[in-house]
């Protein structure tokens, strides 16, 4: 009797320790991440530890991937909504955005599997899009799903870019301090992020002033850093250094000269950038950009936080619509290898001018676009694609099957067709395995050419 109860004393020992393990395996402090002499430097270990530089190369993750035909309410988690076409429209409650912003957040902690594939492509680096704060009284519970997440992340390797706000509501109601608030100490978190292409959209349509805008952005900028100095902040601008908008009704872009000299509170700033088979001139653009009346003001690094081209080669399209046009009754194939082509180019280019091999570049890495298909976006209000059918879930799956529908950026140039719902690496039904089928051609390629880096 007394050999089990020694046997038993040994097992409960033995658990206590493992779960003792477990809890600690994610340490309780932040990685001390900063900007020096044009690159990231980190030290992700506490004590007397030198830092080390930081070379971003990674993905962008929106995991969302087939909307559900239903699922439950944002106001009312116990009972079901009509999921699938996210648009509003009067008498529709919640609202189709209401619905879709709640779906995406609880998308993240659903697709833990998406992270050790993203370890076995050498990423280091994950772009979250959507941002992780709420407005609900129960943050906490909100926050131990999204910690979850960024445990998952430390234990993969792998460093965060935290979305804190995307729209002017994220900015004026201070959501931004409660998500800084609570992961500011987690070990994953790289950098906090400021808005997406921001100086394209206006925070989605919510800003008309650029002054405005920059002056909520700088101040942001100021907050998070008071409240956290162990991360530096950076702002996502889509790609406008000249005027390039050819419809006048268009209005004027919001350039990227304009808007750096009024935030000077942004320490590093991330660039979409789609141009096709080749960045062009972009890097010495961003030089360029420092230049104010014949003096150098001090120069800030940049990544690019968006590149690549989609698996989908255009033939033949419609068109409608302006600011961008937009494609339909789109024709073309499936062309993995071609996006496994461009891809790894377009990350040559940047290794090319990267701030830790190079004393006068300013790159810090790049993120290619993205890790996984998502079939939601055409048939929403939020991306813009599609249109307010007469829905009729029977018939109509634009919202959980492939639909080549796009933004044309080049009218002139098939391959500047971006065909929104093919531009992952995996495709929808990914999963853990090692099922080739499900993992494109690109993320072969994109595995080597970051294990080379």
């Amino acid at each position: 009797m007394r050999h089990k109860k020694h046997i038993l004393l040994l097992a409960f020992l033995l658990v206590f320790s493992c779960s003792n393990l477990n809890a600690e395996e994610i340490p309780n402090y932040a990685s001390d991440v900063y900007i020096a002499q044009g690159n990231i430097l980190m030290v992700k270990k506490s004590g007397n530890v030198k830092a080390k530089p930081f070379v971003i190369k990674g993905v962008s993750w929106s995991p969302a991937t087939r909307a559900p035909k239903q699922g439950p309410n944002p106001k009312n988690p116990a009972e079901n909504v009509d999921y699938g076409f996210f648009f509003d429209w009067e008498g529709r409650d919640p609202q189709g955005h209401e619905v879709l912003n709640y779906w995406l957040k609880n998308e993240l902690s659903a697709r833990l599997s998406d992270i050790p594939l993203m370890k076995e492509m050498n990423v280091n680096t994950v772009r979250l899009y959507h941002t992780i704060g709420s407005s609900v009284e129960n943050y906490d519970l909100v926050a131990v799903e999204i910690r979850k997440v960024l445990d998952e992340f430390y234990k993969n390797n792998i460093m965060v870019i935290v979305t804190v706000a995307t729209s002017k509501a994220h900015l004026d109601t201070g959501i931004y301090k409660e998500v800084v608030n609570a992961y500011k100490d987690h070990p994953a978190v790289l950098m906090w992020a400021i808005g997406n292409e921001w100086n394209l959209n206006g925070f989605y349509g919510t800003w008309q002033s650029l002054d405005e805008a920059c002056l909520k952005v700088n101040e942001v900028a100021r907050e998070i850093k008071s409240l956290d100095a162990h991360h530096p902040v950076c702002s996502i601008l889509g790609d406008a250094f000249v005027n390039s908008n050819p419809d006048p009704d268009c209005g004027e872009l919001w350039l990227i000269k304009d808007i750096l000299e009024r935030t000077p509170n942004v320490d590093i700033w991330g660039l979409n950038i789609y141009r096709g088979k080749s960045f062009g001139n972009l890097f010495r653009q961003w030089k360029q950009q420092w230049q104010k009346q014949g003096t150098v003001t001090p120069e800030k690094p940049f990544f690019v936080s968006e590149f690549g081209v989609d698996s989908y080669s255009v033939a033949d399209r419609e068109s409608y619509g302006s600011c961008p046009a937009k494609a339909y009754n789109v024709k073309g194939r499936i062309n993995e290898m071609a996006q496994a082509v461009i891809d790894v180019k377009l990350w040559k280019e940047i290794q090319g001018h990267l701030s830790v091999d190079f004393n006068t570049e300013l790159c810090l890495g790049g993120l290619v676009h993205e890790f996984n298909d998502e079939l939601w976006k055409v048939g929403n209000y939020h991306v813009g694609l599609g249109g307010l059918p007469d829905i009729n879930y029977n018939t109509d799956h634009s919202y959980d099957d492939y639909n080549a529908q796009g933004f044309i950026l080049n009218s002139k140039d098939n391959l500047m067709i971006l065909n929104e719902e093919y531009f992952g690496l995996v495709k929808v039904n990914r999963n853990s395995s090692s099922d080739k089928r499900i993992k494109k051609a690109a993320f072969f390629a994109m595995k080597k050419a970051f294990k080379n880096q």
